[in-house]
């Protein structure tokens, strides 16, 4: 039997002149789905400004987002969560910031914006 395992991405953003990203926030956890466990982990990223955000690979072991841009004045890190992520970075790039999280099973993300 195949699962997807669910990766939840929400850009929080507020009105301002210039987008920057002012922080990464992920929580993990699972839920019973009849006699199976479903797990997520949800990245927040909270934003200031004009940014966007671009899904680059949406599915399979590695999933990538660009905030288009978005200013990143340093690099996080996120270790190892539950059995699903080996590891993520939120990276700045020419033109915003890179989110790559890599899974430890194949997954699907999906995202939304919410703010203004």
């Amino acid at each position: 039997m195949t699962r997807t395992l669910p990766l939840l991405i929400a850009l929080l953003s507020t009105q301002a002149l210039a987008g920057e990203i002012k922080a990464l926030n992920v929580l993990y956890s699972t839920q019973p789905e009849g006699a199976l466990k479903r797990e997520f982990v949800e990245f927040t990223v909270k934003t200031d400004g004009g940014c966007s955000l671009a899904p680059v690979n949406v599915k399979g072991k590695r999933v990538d987002f660009l905030f288009k841009g978005c200013k990143l004045n340093r690099v996080y890190s996120v270790g190892v969560r539950g059995n699903l992520v080996s590891g993520a970075s939120l990276r700045p790039v020419e033109g915003g910031a890179e989110l790559t999280v890599n899974l430890k099973k194949p997954g699907v993300a999906k995202w939304s914006e919410r703010g203004n």
